[in-house]
């Protein structure tokens, strides 16, 4: 279960939820079910992220798809790459593009892990992640933590009509 699918399932119960700073809040006319509490407890962080997420950049279906046009042509008639070859890379490009302008926001405290929300322990330290916004992360929960951001940029650019000749 991902933090959508509880955001999801919430709000078919009836539930209506905000980020209060580090807070969670929910509203319900009636008791909720105790499954779903526990769900949007699982996902804190995560919904918290959701909840907070400012606006995206505003890029229009045609502004991304001329990037990936203007960076597959580069690679193909300036570089001299095979025309599938100058696909993958201008995916790559867009893939890049899109995460450094829907950066990761850090939910809680920097003692704390973005992903998991634990905080750092002798045996376990969370370390920075980024180039200029850090995201603290426990090293073990950094490849879930990327694959969540990548599949976010995949699906934002397949709305766009951009995809991978991979998938």
């Amino acid at each position: 279960m991902s933090a959508l699918e509880a955001l999801t399932d919430a709000r078919r119960a009836g539930i209506t939820l905000r980020a209060d700073g580090a807070d969670l809040v929910w509203e319900a006319d009636t008791a909720p079910p105790t499954s779903v509490l526990d769900q949007l407890r699982q996902h804190k962080v995560d919904l918290l992220r959701l909840l907070a997420a400012p606006e995206p950049a505003t890029w229009s279906r045609g502004d991304w798809l001329a990037f990936y046009d203007e960076r597959a042509g580069i690679v193909e008639h300036d570089g001299g790459l095979p025309h599938a070859e100058a696909e993958r890379r201008a995916y790559e490009c867009c893939i890049v593009e899109w995460l450094s302008r829907h950066p990761a926001k850090v939910v809680g405290s920097l003692a704390e892990c973005a992903s998991c929300g634990l905080p750092p322990t002798t045996r376990c330290i969370v370390i920075p992640y980024g180039s200029n916004d850090h995201v603290w992360l426990h090293p073990l929960c950094w490849p879930a933590w990327s694959a969540r951001r990548l599949a976010a940029a995949r699906t934002a650019l397949a709305a766009f009509g951009i995809v991978s000749a991979l998938d």
